[in-house]
């Protein structure tokens, strides 16, 4: 009767677990997963059902099939370095997260720094223009050279004068 109570206990403590089925994607968020369930691509490694059903073995009883046997402070070992396996992928998983998403807003400063870079040079450029075409207007044209037409005008009054002097001798 104590066995059977003792095989009803576990089992019932054991139903919450068989009940809630692993949630997928539970390794990409935030918060810490069950390291009962299967981490991603874990299953490329350890194919689930590959291996049969275990079965508890008495001392001197006879195996039901060829296989290992494991003494059971080296199964909860095995199982601890599994869970412990799980947790430092997600914790890897989650520092990769926050890598990614630092190297993300960097990339978006650098980018727009640089646009804000780009269109500053822009607008000194277009400054540099419209500076240059407002002193190009304020330019006065050479033929319009109040100091042209002095000189041009001295120089025809003296070929003129020269030539009204040599053509009476």
């Amino acid at each position: 009767m104590m066995k059977a109570t003792i095989i009803l206990l576990a089992l019932l403590l054991a139903l919450p677990a068989w009940a809630a089925p692993c949630p997928t994607g539970s390794y990409d968020k935030d918060v810490e997963p069950s390291y009962d369930c299967t981490s991603p691509g874990e299953d490329v490694v350890l194919r689930p059902g590959s291996h049969g059903k275990s079965v508890a073995l008495e001392k001197g009883a006879k195996a039901p099939k060829a296989g290992i046997l494991l003494e059971k402070g080296k199964v909860i070992d095995l199982g601890m370095r599994v869970k412990t396996l799980r947790r430092l992928r997600w914790l890897d998983r989650k520092a990769g997260r926050r890598v990614l998403k630092t190297e993300l807003k960097y990339q978006a400063a650098t980018s727009k720094a640089k646009t804000d870079l780009l269109g500053a040079q822009v607008m000194d450029l277009k400054t540099q223009v419209a500076d240059r075409d407002r002193r190009i207007s304020k330019l006065t044209r050479w033929y319009r050279s109040p100091v042209l037409w002095f000189a041009v005008g001295f120089v025809v009054t003296a070929g003129g004068t020269a030539a009204i002097i040599a053509s009476t001798r």
